[in-house]
């Protein structure tokens, strides 16, 4: 959002009469940008006029992360945008270029490519019960817990429906 460093309100009306509502999140003046260090590593060959290729290895460490922390419902609001946490993303790239049939009239390659990626959360916000926070991301259960990946879904375990009635067990 543009604002989250200003309180909104909403001005609506409360079983007929006047009302003014906090809209969104509580507001936070002191957001900074996050901060990120990166790291990467990389070679680019050629074998003869077989193949060409690369390889990267890098480390993406992002600190003051934006993470929305929970409040007390009683504040009127659920939230309040932070920054504080520390994630941690690494991963391998390659690249190869397979030189098939290079002559006056015909050329063909076969090219291949590939990542994988990993991301750990290094910290989360101070005052987090269990270094663990509950929320939802896209209407899925999400847990963020240090040492563990932001894309970990936690569902409830499913053992099917119950023939019995219909509903789920």
């Amino acid at each position: 959002s543009y604002y989250v460093g200003q309180n909104l309100f909403d001005v609506t009306n409360l079983d007929g009469g006047f009302s003014v509502a906090l809209e969104g999140n509580i507001a936070n003046p002191n957001l900074t940008w996050e901060r990120k260090k990166q790291y990467q590593a990389g070679v680019e060959f050629t074998l003869s006029n077989i193949v060409d290729g690369s390889f990267d290895f890098y480390i993406n460490d992002t600190e003051n992360l934006f993470f929305n922390k929970p409040v007390n419902p009683a504040s009127g609001s659920t939230g309040l945008l932070v920054n504080d946490g520390e994630l941690r993303n690494m991963g391998i790239e390659f690249d190869l270029n397979f030189h098939i049939i290079r002559n006056q009239n015909v050329v063909m390659d076969l090219a291949v490519n590939g990542t994988h990626i990993k991301n750990e959360l290094r910290a989360l916000p101070e005052n987090t019960a269990n270094d663990f926070i509950n929320t939802s991301f896209g209407g899925a259960s999400v847990g963020y817990q240090v040492g563990r990946s932001i894309f970990d879904f936690y569902y409830r375990e499913y053992a099917g429906v119950d023939p019995a009635d219909g509903l789920p067990m």
